[in-house]
């Protein structure tokens, strides 16, 4: 199982979260596009690295994994459903794993930070609070 896959599934378990989003959670690259109602979570893998030693075979990877809580209208509804994410997500690597099957050994939030842009169909600005997480898990 790939982590956006554990992650997705790990989400669907959270009454927090998807009493905010129901089930609008999309991958940013699969689903690129299909975001049309807010509030949304669009979850973006990066590039992992995989930890190495001498004579070993690799047993972990390290994946970064940028969370973007998408609202319209003002920036409190964004950086609300952040924190609900952020509570969802961070310390609870064996909850993930219980839930995915993915083995996830930690979570490790490296940045947050706000984003809007207008949009051209309204004339309301459409906000993001990115979580950007690193998660080490098991290969």
């Amino acid at each position: 199982m790939r982590i956006y896959q554990a992650l997705y599934k790990y989400l669907q378990t959270q009454g927090s979260v998807t009493a905010l989003v129901s089930t609008r959670v999309f991958d940013a690259h699969a689903d690129q596009g299909r975001v049309t109602k807010y509030p949304a979570l669009v979850i973006e893998t990066i590039d992992d690295q995989q930890f190495q030693s001498i004579g070993a075979n690799p047993t972990g990877t390290r994946r970064p994994v940028a969370f973007y809580c998408m609202a319209q209208g003002n920036a409190k509804a964004s950086d609300d459903m952040a924190d609900v994410v952020y509570s969802a997500i961070m310390g609870q690597a064996a909850a993930i794993t219980s839930a995915s099957g993915l083995t996830v050994r930690s979570t490790h939030l490296n940045e947050r930070r706000n984003e809007y842009e207008d949009t051209l169909e309204t004339d309301k600005k459409l906000y993001a609070t990115v979580l950007e997480f690193d998660f080490i898990h098991d290969i």
